[in-house]
């Protein structure tokens, strides 16, 4: 293993790292929860860092991040409710609430343990529901 180029600024809390057109983005991290901070971008082919557009943006803490559609998306612990950051247009593009559908309704108490993305469809699985997908039209968890 070799040691890797440094990020530009430090960053302590509540980050989100996504992979997009094989570059690394990292969202967030401020030492306070809502601190504004610029993403910063790593190209594994030139080694560098930089900082992805001027923009500052605050994130919203998460738990577990995937990418999705060409777009960073990171998840609250209980899948409730999502961020979405769109590295080719330098933004974040909105927060998602989850909704339910009266057939996969989850209990309160259902934290989500994990997600991952196959074929641009986001998975978690729930440690009381088990594994669901997010419908992304819907914007519900489904079975």
């Amino acid at each position: 293993l070799t040691q890797g180029p440094s990020m530009k600024c430090h960053r302590r809390v509540s980050y989100a790292v996504g992979v997009v057109d094989g570059k690394i983005y990292v969202i967030g991290g401020g030492f306070k929860e809502d601190e504004e901070m610029q993403v910063e971008v790593f190209d594994p082919k030139t080694r560098i860092w930089s900082f992805a557009g001027e923009e500052k943006i605050r994130w919203i803490s998460s738990s577990y991040c995937a990418s999705l559609e060409g777009k960073i998306i990171t998840v609250e612990g209980d899948g409730d409710e999502m961020a979405v950051y769109n590295p080719r247009q330098g933004k974040r593009e909105e927060i998602i609430i989850a909704k339910e559908k009266e057939e996969t309704r989850r209990s309160d108490y259902d934290l989500l343990l994990c997600v991952c993305t196959v074929e641009n469809v986001l998975y978690g699985c729930f440690d009381h529901s088990g594994f669901m997908w997010f419908d992304t039209k819907l914007n519900v968890w489904t079975r």
